[in-house]
């Protein structure tokens, strides 16, 4: 609903991790990412030896101008993406 703030959890399991979304407790994604293909030049060995052990975490990430005809910017103008009460916990 909008004006109302979504529930985001994320688990991240393995050395090269198993990643499992959910919003609002409605399973979205589940990538293991040692399966990845058609990403030129991924390699998940590569990837987990320059992350370490400890990794890191990246709450927005993406290109600004999307690939579509209109050529559009993806955030409208005055657009916010906003946090609360994030927390992390190791498994």
């Amino acid at each position: 609903q909008q004006g109302e703030w979504n529930r985001i959890r994320v688990r991240c399991v393995g050395r090269i991790p198993v990643i499992t979304t959910w919003i609002n407790d409605v399973q979205m994604c589940r990538l293991d990412t040692a399966t990845i293909t058609g990403v030129p030049n991924y390699d998940p060995e590569t990837v987990a030896q320059r992350l370490g052990r400890e990794g890191h975490i990246a709450l927005e990430i993406h290109d600004v101008v999307m690939s579509n005809p209109l050529g559009r910017d993806r955030w409208e103008v005055g657009a916010k993406c906003r946090w609360k009460n994030i927390s992390v916990r190791e498994l």
